[in-house]
């Protein structure tokens, strides 16, 4: 039993010994608060703040940044607008810009609480705000608009007159009214109708409308051989400023696909289309200090250059596997290749860029002369699609113009005005007249078959051929679209006909003007006139 107690007073003693220890391995030595000594500083750093950074990376935690989100909608559909510029004044007074997604929205940091945001996009009007950082802002963006009317100088309102500002245009309706969205304070506004003169009014000038002035255009055919004539084309512009007429057409893009000009258009340039003959500055300037209108014209689809040296936009031959080509040897660019649509408006593009007044497009159509059974366009090709493919061409073609001074016409086949749909061509009356600013019959009497209107030799009875056609063509269109009729007349004899003397060519003018075309064009594809069939100024 003494064994037994004097044991347990051992192991008691032993295990206040480890208690012992494990406390100052734990706490440490127990030294009075007085016995501490003192911390020496670093000097510069005695008033330090000695508060303890958390450790979040080197450099410890940056300052939290102001960040202000939202989103861009159109007020008037409320739908999300990408691309619009979002700048804000920063910090340091450095501009903070971003650009929507195409959800909307937009998120811009560093910048003061609350900052100035800024939100800009083409065709919208500007906004300002002042955003704070605590809510999801929402900003609606609406399209600048001006309305009015469009009439003549006689007050009857203009149906169908284009308003255009920028990349954006409209047409009046039937009172002449208009609205125009998307048009900047510091722009032009520029209108255009058949039969008036083409006006351009600043924005900040704009007030109710336009009255547009009456206006007609009686020009002549100039080859490009004639314009790189400087003698010979001197003397072809004296013609014109002695005579009635007052404005000239040039090829810029003629019926073998040759660019006459030095374009800058890049497929042109790749396929060797290039062939200039003149300079269209230099031109324009002469034709400008003359007061004579100038023309630009463009074959579209007959275009043998740009077929042989791009055969995958070119018409292809069924039978023989090869290109398609016309009685006459032609190859055809093909009608339904988008491709060749952008090729062409991009030079009306061009040409609207020199400023040319008009661009007038030719062989807007589909083939119609050669074995036309063996054209392969490499798709369904139906009625119904070769009028849908002219009228998307025109579309495209018109939408770059529109928004220019330049004017866009088209060249249409004379039987038109009797049929309103060229079954063949594609080329359908009322749809080309509704998607250009002037349409171009070819009315050259000559030309009709015999039989043509019950006459056995149409080109014998050039006043009738011309106001027969006229008068059929104005009973087919809508009544707003008969100024849109500018006539091709013919001033050159063809075959066995009968000569095209001066006498032949003045009964087409009278025709012409007898039913309301007081607008019309003269083709000689020489370039040479005869004066005494105009009226001459004094």
């Amino acid at each position: 039993m003494t064994h037994y107690n004097l044991n347990r007073i051992i192991l008691g003693v032993a295990a206040m010994y480890v208690v012992v220890i494990i406390a100052a391995i734990a706490f440490g030595p127990a030294s009075p608060d007085d016995q501490t000594e003192a911390v020496e500083f670093t000097p510069g750093f005695a008033d330090a703040d000695t508060t303890p950074t958390p450790f979040t990376g080197v450099g410890g935690s940056p300052e939290d940044e102001t960040a202000i989100t939202g989103v861009i909608v159109d007020a008037d559909t409320e739908e999300p607008l990408a691309g619009v510029s979002v700048s804000a004044v920063g910090v340091d007074s450095d501009d903070v810009i971003t650009t929507t997604g195409a959800d909307g929205r937009f998120e811009i940091k560093g910048v003061p609480d609350p900052a100035s945001v800024s939100f800009s996009l083409s065709g919208y009007a500007s906004s300002d705000a002042e955003l704070g950082p605590n809510d999801d802002h929402t900003i609606a963006l609406g399209r600048p608009m001006i309305s009015g009317r469009v009439i003549s100088a006689d007050g009857s309102p203009i149906r169908g007159a284009t308003v255009a500002s920028d990349d954006v245009f409209t047409r009046s309706v039937e009172s002449g009214s208009f609205r125009l969205d998307g048009v900047s304070d510091d722009t032009d506004i520029i209108v255009k109708a058949a039969g008036h003169a083409t006006q351009v009014v600043a924005r900040d000038e704009f007030d109710t409308g336009f009255v547009l002035e009456p206006t007609e255009v009686r020009a002549a055919y100039a080859p490009a051989s004639l314009v790189a004539d400087s003698q010979a084309f001197n003397t072809f512009l004296e013609m014109i400023e002695q005579s009635e007429l007052n404005a000239v057409v040039v090829d810029l893009k003629d019926h073998l696909g040759r660019v006459q000009y030095h374009s800058s258009v890049e497929m042109a340039q790749e396929i060797g289309a290039v062939s200039p003959k003149f300079d269209i500055e230099p031109l324009l300037s002469e034709l400008d200090e003359r007061g004579i209108t100038a023309i630009g014209r463009i074959s579209v689809f007959e275009d043998p250059a740009l077929a042989e040296a791009r055969p995958d936009l070119a018409i292809q031959d069924s039978w023989s596997g090869d290109l398609w080509r016309t009685w006459q040897g032609r190859a055809w660019a093909n009608p339904y290749e988008t491709d060749v649509w952008d090729y062409n408006i991009a030079i009306v593009q061009e040409a609207t860029r020199y400023g040319f007044d008009e661009i007038q497009l030719a062989s807007v159509q589909f083939p119609d002369s050669g074995l036309i059974n063996r054209a392969d366009y490499g798709q369904t090709n139906t009625r119904s699609r070769r009028q849908q493919a002219i009228a998307d061409f025109l579309d495209q073609a018109y939408a770059v113009a529109a928004p220019t001074e330049s004017l866009l016409t088209a060249e249409i086949f004379a039987m038109s005005l009797w049929d309103e749909t060229n079954p063949d061509t594609g080329q359908d009356l009322t749809s080309m007249a509704e998607r250009v600013d002037y349409i171009h019959p070819l009315l050259f009497p000559s030309h009709f078959a015999s039989g043509s209107l019950g006459y056995d030799d149409p080109g014998s009875v050039p006043a009738a051929m011309v106001s027969r056609s006229i008068e059929s063509g104005q009973d087919l269109l809508p009544r707003h679209l008969h100024a849109r009729i500018r006539p091709w007349l013919q001033a050159f004899s063809y075959g066995s006909a009968m000569p095209f003397d001066a006498e032949a060519i003045r009964a087409q003018i009278e025709a012409a003007e007898e039913f309301g075309s007081g607008s019309w064009m003269l083709w000689n594809p020489d370039g040479s006139y005869h004066s005494e069939a105009l009226d001459q100024v004094e």
